[in-house]
This record gives C-alpha cells, structure tokens and sequence, in this order.
C-alpha cells in the first residue's frame, strides 16, 4: 500500500505531505491478528480504522505513543493499541512505514530480529 495524505500529485509528496507504506511482514501480522478472533481481531480493527484514516492530517489521533522510546531500529514509534498490543511504525521526515503489529511478546521478537535493520521505500512498498 501506498498513500501521501492530502491531494496526491504526480511528482510523488508535496510540502507539508506524508507519504505512507506497508511492509509485506506488516500486512500479514495484521491478517492474522484479523483472522485469529477476539482481542486479537478487536486490534486489528484499531489498526484498519487507522489505515483508513491516512488522508486525514493525523490519522494516529486518540492512539498513544507507547511510554518507552524504541532504540532497535531507528525513527521507530511504538503506538499503544491496549491490552499489551503495539502497532510498530518507523516515521522519518515525509514517510511512514507501517512495519509489525502484534502482542507486546510477538513485537519484541519482532523488533529483535529486525536489530538495527534498515527500511527504505522500493516500488511503492518499504524493504
């Protein structure tokens, strides 16, 4: 997925823009946060309700940044989804990619495995 809030142009993001990606890791961490039920679900909902807000100026409003910063990988942001769920971003400059979402054990691994690893954007899609 890609998305530059506001009015899109055919350059790419404009001033003031924030253009926004999904990781292939990402899109099947919220699938099966969806498809597993409950809480779980519930989450995932959050996460799509957030999705679906991308053209709005905030689309984050009313979801707290987690209250520990995240040094593994850099211009990450933790957003508390409660009950122990995080949706893990990284946000530089005009970008945000959406890289994992999960319980607080699934997102430590997560990030973990992912240790000073490095997310640039390739055809529309953060690798």
């Amino acid at each position: 997925m890609n998305i530059v809030s506001g009015i899109k142009s055919a350059g790419g993001a404009m001033d003031g823009q924030v253009a926004y990606f999904t990781t292939k890791e990402f899109d099947k961490s919220l699938k099966s946060a969806f498809i597993g039920g409950g809480q779980r679900q519930k989450k995932a909902l959050k996460v799509r309700a957030i999705l679906g807000s991308l053209g709005e100026e905030d689309p984050f409003v009313g979801v707290p940044v987690t209250n520990h910063g995240e040094s593994r990988i850099r211009h990450c942001v933790k957003f508390d989804l409660g009950d122990g769920w995080r949706l893990v971003t990284q946000q530089t400059g005009k970008t945000c990619g959406f890289l994992f979402v999960g319980d607080h054990q699934d997102v430590d691994h997560w990030l973990d495995a992912h240790k000073g690893q490095l997310f640039g954007v390739k055809d529309g899609r953060v690798v």
